[in-house]
């Protein structure tokens, strides 16, 4: 039986290239059987660019950690260890060997969707370590969005009839979109609600102004809301 398994693990790894390596090794096995059999081929490395000296060639990018063949793109002499390439290798040098590090910046943000986390500021230009900027909540996003555009009307996972997006944004878990009535479906439920907060403010010393912002805006809390057709309007109270 045992004869069995392994003629057909040597089978299925004839077949499917990977097949039988961890999902963290498929890629570079890959990289450094190709690299084996091509001349230009000098090393693989886990920064995308393969570091000073050097350019990609190859890509490789299945299941698990990606991995990239490289060339040399000049010869190896004492220039490349110069105070402008020394922080570049260092922060490479170090990206390889990091989980959380993807690539390596000369721009202290990283660029969008990146953040620095570890700088390398010895003489010369001024390196950065980047990985993926934390995702912030959608639903936050688009409020705070909408709390400071007079267009918008709420925030949705789903507009709705009637509604129509304004602006998407994707962040943990769903994606929200902040929503406005559409130029055809300005309902006179829409407008009542406004009519009836407002009415209502005005006889009363309790309000102070209505607003269809999502909150009151800073020095005022809500007291009351008046919605319809999805739209809601929020009498506030200035705050002593």
């Amino acid at each position: 039986m045992n004869g069995k398994i392994l003629v057909f693990s040597v089978l299925l790894a004839c077949i499917i290239p990977g097949a039988g390596l961890r999902a963290d090794e498929t890629n570079r096995e890959l990289c450094q059987t190709w690299c084996a059999t091509n001349d230009v081929c000098e090393k693989c490395s886990k920064v995308p660019t393969c570091g000073v000296s050097f350019s990609r060639l190859k890509a490789f990018t299945g299941i698990g950690e990606n991995w990239f063949a490289c060339k040399r793109t000049t010869s190896p002499s004492s220039d490349d260890s110069d105070d402008q390439n020394t922080n570049q290798t260092a922060c490479e040098s170090w990206c390889a060997s990091s989980l959380e590090c993807l690539k390596c910046s000369m721009d202290s943000t990283c660029g969008n969707g990146f953040v620095s986390f570890k700088g390398f500021e010895a003489e010369g230009q001024n390196w950065y370590a980047c990985k993926s900027a934390p995702r912030a909540d959608g639903r936050k996003l688009c409020e705070a969005w909408c709390a400071g555009n007079s267009e918008c009307s709420k925030c949705s996972a789903v507009c709705g009839s009637g509604f129509r997006r304004l602006k998407m944004f994707k962040g943990v878990g769903k994606i929200w979109s902040a929503c406005t009535p559409s130029s055809n479906s300005f309902s006179k439920k829409v407008v009542v609600s406004q009519r009836r907060c407002e009415t209502w403010c005005k006889s009363t010393k309790r309000c102070t102004m209505c607003t269809k912002a999502l909150k009151c805006e800073a020095g005022f809390k809500q007291i009351r809301s008046f919605s319809g057709n999805g739209m809601t309007w929020r009498a506030c109270l200035k705050v002593k």
